[in-house]
């Protein structure tokens, strides 16, 4: 079952709005913010986005809640505060300060293979304050907050590399704080790419946000402006455990305005986050983990805890499409014990007269079927000699070392049965010249410890004697 979150607070920062009991002191709440990302697909990280999309025709459905302290920014210069008779209160004050529960809800569809789309609903359900004789800022509502939709397209997925890019756009349920600013939203746009090595995963995310906003009225404050676009940036690195079918990640995500707006709270105007967690896949898929800030950024706290649950509805196989497979050629039983003529005798230190090795000749996993002809220039080459006379050829099937000893050499006795019986159907050799023997992993030409060795193993060969 796969099903995946995204943008949690990243969303929740950019669609609320925050009240101020008198005076609004700052323009670094209620903004677009690329917070924690978490996203839908269970198969990628949990907040930086891999290359991957959902799978064609699955619908995944899911929320998360996230727990943070000291998210909400606190406002007012030195000499406002000694007006009011209040000491400054550090930023570095260490303790709780406020306290912010809120989350999202979530569904997503895989299109086709290359492009999936998200539509996501944050809401807040709790916060408190501690300090509220400061200014301070604070969400005016609670429940939904607004909608975001998200489309990713994969331009390109291999064995171990994968690039994409994903759009975001998030719209408000409603509009004029002094922060967001009036008729706000905003879209991005982030590159991905993705690397895989064996049980590794490595993810980078660079791009751009665009925040349309104006000021709510004419007669604004002027310390008081929405945010300005932001460049985006995020890193990953995952390790899957298959064992208890979890993937555990470290992960880094952050924002950078690109113009500087006036600041008198008690946060920066770009984050930098780290987060560790992990996904978990059963019946119903688990993504849980924990996180901190790097600097007191906008939205970023000093501890936050998320945990959430979705499913994944998959889909069922069409009956419009009915396919047939086609019944191969009855094959000759083989030989257990081929007739040699000229009394020939094989033994393994005997010398070839000649040696050809196959290497492109596929088979399907685990079967003796062959995948597709294997009418090239080295068969051509092989029956051309075999023309010319022989006593006897012998056919070799080898193996890499993946699997059980016993299951390869069976699989390889097959397949050599399967090149033997073909060169007796389609070319007419005879087949009392001609033996076959599987070998398994016993004779290896490579290392069997890297893919390019195993590559080289997984081979068949020719022993010609005349």
């Amino acid at each position: 079952m796969k099903i995946r979150f995204f943008s949690t607070l990243s969303v929740l920062f950019s669609l609320v709005f925050i009240y101020h009991p008198q005076k609004a002191f700052s323009n670094t709440v209620g903004v677009a913010n690329q917070n924690l990302v978490v996203n839908a697909n269970q198969d990628e990280l949990i907040s930086v986005h891999s290359s991957r999309t959902i799978k064609p025709r699955a619908f995944t459905f899911g929320f998360i809640l996230d727990y943070n302290i000291n998210a909400l920014p606190f406002f007012e210069t030195t000499a406002e505060l000694e007006q009011r008779n209040l000491k400054t209160l550090d930023p570095s004050t260490k303790g709780i300060k406020n306290m912010l529960l809120d989350g999202i809800l979530l569904g997503g569809y895989g299109i086709s293979k290359k492009v999936d789309i998200s539509l996501f609903f944050p809401f807040v359900l709790f916060q408190k304050i501690k300090y509220k004789e400061y200014f301070h800022g604070e969400y005016t509502e609670k429940g939904f907050l607004g909608v975001g939709i998200q489309p990713k397209i994969n331009f390109y997925q291999g064995t171990n590399l994968g690039f994409s890019t994903v759009l975001t756009g998030l719209i408000p349920f409603t509009s004029g704080d002094f922060h967001e600013g009036k008729n706000s939203y905003s879209i991005s746009l982030e590159l991905i790419l993705s690397y895989l090595v064996n049980k590794l995963e490595l993810s980078a995310n660079a791009g751009f946000k665009y925040k349309n906003s104006k000021r709510v009225h004419a007669s604004d404050d002027p310390d008081i402006a929405p945010l300005s676009s932001q460049v985006l940036m995020g890193a990953g690195l995952g390790y899957k455990v298959d064992n208890i079918k979890t993937t555990f990640s470290l992960e880094y995500f952050g924002s950078y305005p690109v113009e500087k707006k006036l600041n008198s709270s008690d946060k920066d105007l770009f984050i930098n986050e780290v987060i560790l967690g992990g996904r978990t896949h059963h019946v119903v898929d688990y993504t849980y983990g924990v996180g901190t800030r790097i600097n007191e950024g906008v939205g970023s706290p000093i501890f936050r805890v998320f945990a959430g649950v979705g499913y994944t509805f998959k889909p069922k196989a069409t009956k419009k499409v009915k396919r047939i497979k086609p019944k191969p050629e009855p094959i000759p039983e083989p030989t257990p014990v081929p007739e040699i003529e000229d009394n020939f005798e094989y033994k393994e230190d005997n010398t070839p007269s000649e040696v050809i090795q196959l290497k492109n000749i596929n088979f399907a996993i685990n079967s003796d079927q062959l995948i597709g002809d294997i009418n090239d220039s080295n068969i051509k080459m092989l029956v051309s000699s075999l023309e010319q006379g022989f006593k006897q050829l012998i056919i070799e099937g080898h193996t890499c070392n993946l699997g059980r000893p016993e299951y390869n050499q069976n699989l390889s006795q097959r397949r050599a049965e399967t090149i033997k019986n073909i060169l007796v159907k389609q070319y007419n050799i005879p087949a009392q010249k001609i033996q076959a023997i599987g070998y398994g992993m016993t004779k290896p030409i490579a290392s069997n410890d890297t893919e390019e060795g195993r590559i080289q193993n997984r081979r068949v060969e020719f022993k010609i004697f005349k």
